[in-house]
């Protein structure tokens, strides 16, 4: 089955706002957990990526330098639904 990235418009517009080779890396990441995904693995290790605890409890974070992307894996889907991405500092005020 195939994986498929659900992006709130938010992120769409952070995205939109970087410069190219941002764009480029935080987009090949996303690629590559999707790739992971259809092989049945979750890389937490290869990709930075950890389980938040507290108030956003069953979100996961994948960092990239200093910007953090916060989503959710549905499995019974296949979908990953991004729903923040900001700079460290700011991400997790939402």
């Amino acid at each position: 089955m195939a994986w498929t990235l659900e992006c709130k418009r938010d992120v769409l517009k952070f995205l939109g706002k970087q410069d190219n080779v941002i764009q480029y890396t935080i987009r090949s990441l996303l690629n590559l957990l999707l790739d992971n995904l259809k092989s049945g693995i979750v890389p937490f290790n290869i990709m930075d990526i950890k389980n938040l605890k507290g108030k956003m409890n069953g979100f996961m974070r994948l960092r990239v330098g200093n910007i953090r992307i916060i989503f959710k894996i549905d499995i019974e889907l296949s979908k990953v639904k991004v729903y923040a991405i900001n700079y460290r500092g700011d991400v997790y005020k939402h």
